[in-house]
């Protein structure tokens, strides 16, 4: 989940989560622990929220800001269109937006994708062209390049480290009718 700072309690609970993922993660799924770690240097790294003489956008706003930006994930990115939506002139939308997220509107929009993508990597057996294609990617090398750029490996890497999805059929399982460990 990507985040914006508002309030410091906020930012040291989603802090405090990443952290927790990394470390749970860290013997057996270590691209999942890097990708938490990572996740929480980068907002480290972010200025906090204060109230004093900051403008950015309303939290009506925000809300309204990302769920068109998640609505339109696979299309293309239209800052025009998002500034528009919430009342606001494009430059006025720029400062608002950074100040607001901590990112420029473009690199929130990139992170959403890849937050998408690896949802559906996930999630689906999908090919990464289509995934790529689904999270608004001109082709797979771009969604490659920019994938790798920000998580440090391929989606192929990343998805073959994935532990596999096992299924298990409860037609052939039959369960023990012995309540004291022994099989009948």
């Amino acid at each position: 989940m990507l985040t914006y700072s508002i309030v410091p309690k906020e930012r040291d609970a989603i802090l405090s989560r990443l952290l927790c993922e990394a470390v749970e993660a860290l013997d057996s799924d270590t691209i999942r622990a890097r990708a938490s770690l990572f996740r929480a240097v980068a907002l480290v790294q972010q200025p906090p929220a204060s109230t004093s003489g900051r403008r950015g956008l309303a939290p009506w706003q925000a809300r309204s800001t990302i769920a068109l930006i998640d609505k339109d994930l696979a299309g293309r990115a239209d800052i025009t269109r998002l500034a528009a939506n919430v009342r606001l002139s494009l430059s006025h939308f720029h400062r608002a937006f950074k100040l607001f997220f901590g990112r420029p509107p473009r690199q929130f929009i990139i992170q959403r994708r890849i937050q998408r993508a690896l949802e559906l990597m996930r999630s689906t057996d999908l090919r990464l062209s289509d995934i790529a294609q689904a999270c608004g990617f001109s082709d797979q090398a771009h969604f490659s390049r920019t994938f790798r750029k920000l998580m440090g490996y391929t989606p192929g890497m990343w998805r073959r480290c994935q532990p596999m999805k096992v299924q298990i059929d409860t037609e052939f399982v039959q369960p023990s009718r012995d309540t004291h460990g022994q099989r009948s």
